[in-house]
């Protein structure tokens, strides 16, 4: 969650607010960044840093530096047609201070303060630091280097490493005050002054955050607002600060959110007139003269403190609502499974290898990556997540192409893009064929899968030819992707069922698991689509379907029957006019919902439907348009592919985050309280679950990221009040 702290005007005590909440923030129990974004006037370092320590603190690397090695990068890079990757992104933690107070005398401690500046200040850097600020042209880098990508991509990787990120903005109207309240921030804090300039400039500025249109720019993020009432005088004058507090009242109470307003009074009704009065921030002269954070004062300072400490804690208590329920919770200081161990290895690891002048390479490397890891036009995206590194490079010194270490991870699997460079390389033919022995021991664990990107990938000179090529190489250059993609995930599917299934016996090889379908449709109006798949299947792919009109022998109990089939397959329903009245189509999904298998909806009407059928929903949904692909049988194919990959992804996903959610409980010693869903809970799964969360005192839910919203949480928690809910996201912090 990210808070931006603003105000119109300067002086107004918004950096201190700022570094006061940040620290209780970090003494609730949280990972927490102070970011200095106002960079024309910089310096939340003398709040954080002692005298002492100051010199020191100004020779930090920050924002301007991280944008400037940014765009040095870049430069150098030659960026692919039609897509906006590039892997020239910093890592964030290269410019971020630890700044935890006491972090060597409680090693238990989890909770963590830490600091992003501006940028490098001391002595004559402080010359070329106003220079480079003031020559920055903010509309160009939005224009030019992919401005909004790179800063949704810092927005994602604030979030991932920190549970809140507290952003210091530059005052008034700003471009670079626009990047972290427009684009970065979750909420805008507001502070304003007893004055009217402050009063309308802050409404100005509200009402600029609370336009109608801006969440669509924001990627449909809600942009939330709180103005607090700062530098306020409570001892003279009291006639006047009345009539200030009216006017704050009548001008900015609509523009606060409802998650503001939980507390209620006697009478029931929300109680809004005095929440503006709670926050409100005095002024205190005492700390006019130095950077003092209020909230850690002790002894004689504290009888100081203690109005500004209530105002502080008042803020923070209000900030906290917009949290994730999950989060709301005081964590505990001392966290019994936080970090990985250094011996922990991966569940499985991709590597993609081509030949350094094969152009078409990172094609096709930011593909695989896209699909397995994370979509690289999007770096905000959540895929899978599994580790995927790329090797097209050799060892400045030896020349050598760099060695994979396979022993890091349980399964290590090498994707070999073979062209027409690699096999004319006799070291990088040799190289493929050391990485093939490797892969070649019984019950090796490891997997090698060359993939012919030309006609002469099969004249490699190493025992490589001697397997099954996924052959690329005889199709058009738009389908090639999406065609590995295909072929590699259906084996990664099965290498992983394979080792989640199958107890292998000394010498001898593993027999992969096959991944099986079970196509669920109404026979009424979707028995020519099931058809059109199952002959696609037999066609042109390694899956077993099952097609129930076909294989349920005579005398067999249909409904035990189905059940069966449906206990270890991924079902894909073909949702068509008549699908929601049809008895078993609906039985299908309910057992494929309560079994929690993988689970894909072709959306496939025509006309309406007299009813849905409600529990559809929560699943990956395919919409076809039938009068398009009916009379065109290639057009059909694509749709069945598009189709495939979805439920294969499904598949993926599914039995790689159980086996990763495993692998954390064994290495952190999870309790058994808590339980693994394979996708975000509903009230279906829920109602199917009530005995075992019972029987096994479950007090934890977790699912795969991203998190549900709050709106279905409440009805969740409504059902099952006790039951928390998270993801992966947050049980690693």
């Amino acid at each position: 969650m990210i808070y931006t702290f603003y105000s119109y005007k300067g002086g107004v005590g918004r950096s201190m607010a700022l570094v006061n909440i940040a620290h209780l923030m970090y003494n609730d129990g949280w990972k927490v960044l102070i970011v200095d974004w106002d960079l024309e006037a910089p310096g939340l370092e003398r709040f954080l840093f002692s005298t002492k320590q100051i010199d020191n603190a100004l020779a930090y690397r920050g924002i301007m530096n991280m944008l400037q090695d940014y765009k040095e990068k870049l430069l150098d890079f030659q960026p692919e047609e039609g897509t906006s990757f590039f892997p020239v992104y910093d890592i964030v933690e290269e410019y971020i201070v630890d700044i935890t107070p006491n972090k060597n005398e409680d090693k238990d401690n989890q909770a963590k303060l830490s600091f992003l500046s501006a940028g490098q200040r001391k002595g004559k850097q402080f010359l070329e630091y106003s220079n480079e600020v003031k020559r920055f042209d903010w509309q160009d880098f939005y224009q030019n280097w992919e401005g909004e990508v790179y800063f949704e991509w810092l927005r994602e990787q604030f979030n991932e490493r920190f549970d809140v990120v507290l952003i210091d903005s530059r005052t008034g109207v700003t471009e670079m005050g626009g990047v972290c309240t427009y684009q970065l921030a979750d909420v805008v804090v507001l502070f304003c002054a007893a004055n009217e300039q402050n009063i309308d400039g802050t409404l100005h500025m509200v009402e600029s955050f609370s336009d109608h249109r801006l969440p669509e720019l924001r990627h449909n993020r809600e942009l939330k607002t709180v103005i607090v009432p700062s530098r306020i005088e409570r001892v003279s004058e009291t006639e006047k600060l009345n009539v200030f507090r009216q006017k704050v009242k009548e001008r900015f109470l609509d523009f606060l959110p409802e998650e503001l307003f939980e507390v209620k009074d006697k009478n029931n009704k929300t109680d809004r007139r005095s929440f503006l009065e709670e926050i409100e921030i005095p002024y205190v002269p005492y700390y006019a003269f130095e950077e003092i954070i209020a909230v850690t004062q002790k002894d004689s300072y504290k009888k100081r403190s203690l109005e500004l400490e209530k105002s502080y804690n008042g803020l923070f208590n209000a900030l906290k609502k917009f949290l994730p329920q999950e989060q709301r919770k005081k964590k505990p200081q001392k966290e019994e499974f936080i970090g990985i161990p250094d011996h922990y290895q991966p569940r499985l690891t991709v590597y993609i290898v081509w030949h350094p002048h094969y152009e078409e390479g990172q094609r096709f490397a930011n593909y695989l990556y896209s699909w397995l890891t994370r979509d690289v036009r999007n770096p905000v995206s959540r895929r899978i997540g599994i580790p995927l590194f790329f090797r097209n490079m050799s060892d400045a010194k030896s020349g050598a192409p760099l060695p994979i270490p396979f022993d890091d991870s349980h399964h290590t699997v090498v994707v070999a893009l073979v062209d027409d460079h690699l096999v004319a390389s006799d070291r990088w033919d040799a190289y493929l064929g050391t990485l093939w022995e490797k892969t070649q021991s019984p019950n090796s664990p490891h997997r090698l899968f060359p993939v012919s990107m030309s006609l002469y990938a099969f004249n490699l000179y190493s025992r490589v030819p001697e397997v099954n090529f996924i052959r690329v190489h005889d199709l058009g250059k738009e389908r090639q992707p999406a065609a590995l993609v295909r072929s590699l995930t259906h084996e990664l599917c099965r290498l992983l069922l394979a080792q989640e299934r199958t107890v292998v016996p000394s010498g001898t090889d593993v027999s992969f698991a096959p991944v099986k379908l079970f196509l669920s449709h109404a026979k009424r109006d979707g028995l020519d689509i099931a058809e059109h798949f199952r002959d696609y299947l037999y066609r042109k792919t390694a899956l077993k379907s099952f097609f129930d009109a076909n294989d349920i022998a005579p005398s067999y109990s249909f409904a035990e029957e189905i059940k069966a089939q449906i206990q270890d397959a991924a079902v894909l329903a073909i949702q068509t006019d008549a699908y929601a009245s049809r008895e078993w189509c609906r039985r299908e999904i309910l057992m494929a919902k309560q079994m929690e298998r993988p689970l894909v909806v072709v959306n496939a009407l025509s006309n309406n439907e007299e009813r849905s059928f409600p529990y559809l929903g929560n699943v990956a949904t395919l919409r076809w348009k039938m009068d398009q692909i009916q009379e065109n049988l290639e057009l059909y194919d694509q749709a069945i592919e598009s189709a495939l990959d979805l439920l294969l992804y499904e598949v993926l996903k599914d039995v790689y985050l159980r086996q990763y959610f495993e692998d954390l409980r064994q290495l952190f010693d999870l309790p058994e309280t808590i339980y693994w869903s394979s996708r975000p809970p509903e009230l279906l799964t829920l109602l199917h679950l009530q005995k075992t969360l019972k029987q096994q005192n479950i007090k934890m839910l977790i699912y795969p990221d991203p998190p549900i919203g709050m709106e279905e949480m409440e009805i969740l928690s409504a059902l099952v009040p006790d039951l928390e809910f998270t993801t992966p996201m947050f049980l690693r912090r």
